[in-house]
């Protein structure tokens, strides 16, 4: 099934919420005079199938996260129903709304971009990964130095390793070595546990 085209464009979104410490709560008035949180994301409008996703983004310990999703439609005569829920693209959308966010604080302003489905981001190069665990950064900083996943980051760390980039790994379990199939010579791993018996 081919995926279907989509015109994205984006801007900035801000919201207040009721701060507990240990939790968050609803919106906040703007004129709320109790504790409250600002928190940041991006207005999404998909022109194609008419939806506005407001994306909330926290950030903390230099890593995003996606913490709310509000879904508005666009045409008086659509509703949101059950299927309009489940082709809601999350990761998508938290991709884009992270990658908006550092280009607004790398401008120092709000910034608004449009076109056919904004290019994807596709991370950090494999010698960009492997000159950061180079320099001493582990996992989780070289994915927030990225702006990137930690499970992408261990993918290009593996791909590093195999290309003899970087060293073996000093934690963990140890990989097992790639083999191209078993020698003919060689019993198979049921045959040797029958074997032992």
């Amino acid at each position: 099934m081919r995926r279907r085209e989509r015109n994205w464009t984006l801007g900035p979104f801000t919201m207040w919420r009721h701060d507990f410490g240990d939790h968050l709560g609803g919106p906040a008035p703007r004129n709320y005079s109790g504790p409250k949180r600002k928190i940041d994301g991006a207005t999404i409008t998909d022109e194609t199938s008419g939806l506005i996703y407001q994306a909330m983004i926290e950030r903390a310990d230099g890593r995003a996260r996606l913490i709310g999703i509000t879904i508005l439609t666009t045409r008086p005569e659509q509703r949101i129903d059950q299927d309009t829920i489940r082709r809601v693209p999350v990761q998508r959308i938290a991709e884009q709304a992270s990658l908006h966010l550092a280009e607004q604080e790398a401008a120092g302003m709000p910034v608004f971009a449009s076109g056919p489905h904004l290019p994807k981001h596709d991370g950090p190069t494999l010698e960009e990964v492997a000159q950061d665990h180079k320099d001493g950064l582990n996992r989780a900083a070289i994915a927030a130095k990225r702006h990137t996943s930690v499970y992408t980051i261990d993918k290009r760390l593996r791909e590093a390793r195999d290309r003899g980039l970087i060293g073996p790994p000093t934690t963990g379990r140890p990989r097992a070595p790639k083999t191209s199939g078993s020698s003919p010579d060689e019993p198979s791993t049921t045959k040797r546990r029958r074997d032992r018996k």
